[in-house]
């Protein structure tokens, strides 16, 4: 198992990626899982493209955050964009599973069929998680918690 973080305060999304994913460059094979959260500034659509297209086999995780990010280095104001990929094929499985909360959805329904998809994903259907990474609509995070446990 490896993990390797990085992390830029550039202004520029595309420059603040290619750096981030310059240090992830070390390891010659992709991630198995890759996080990603950047601030509101940058923009999603670039980061989320370049990332799926450079890592197309690796399960990808992230979510904006308001005014910052915490990192091992830190908390990063402003601008900020960090990766923190994971090496792990000989013994994890991981999955993901995204999907817009909007006023026709149940919550705890939608919480059910997001955790299946994520555990389908991960090719160990029929089996617990050891671990459940939730980022969650502000308001809505103590009725996802119930309807995983």
């Amino acid at each position: 198992m490896k993990i390797i973080s990085t992390n830029s305060q550039n202004n520029d999304s595309g420059k603040a990626l290619e750096y981030c994913l310059s240090n992830l460059l070390v390891h010659p094979i992709e991630p198995d899982i890759l996080l990603c959260y950047f601030t509101e500034e940058h923009d999603s659509h670039l980061i989320i493209n370049t990332l799926k297209k450079r890592f197309p086999n690796t399960k990808i995780h992230g979510c904006t955050s308001c005014r910052g990010v915490m990192t091992d280095h830190g908390f990063l104001e402003c601008y900020s964009i960090a990766l923190w990929a994971l090496y792990d094929s000989k013994h994890g499985r991981y999955g993901t599973s995204i999907a817009k909360l909007d006023h026709n959805h149940e919550v705890t329904q939608l919480t059910k069929q997001l955790l299946e998809k994520a555990i389908k994903d991960s090719g160990r259907e029929g089996e617990l998680p050891a671990l459940v990474l939730l980022n969650a609509t502000p308001g809505q995070e103590e009725k996802i918690i119930t309807a995983i446990d």
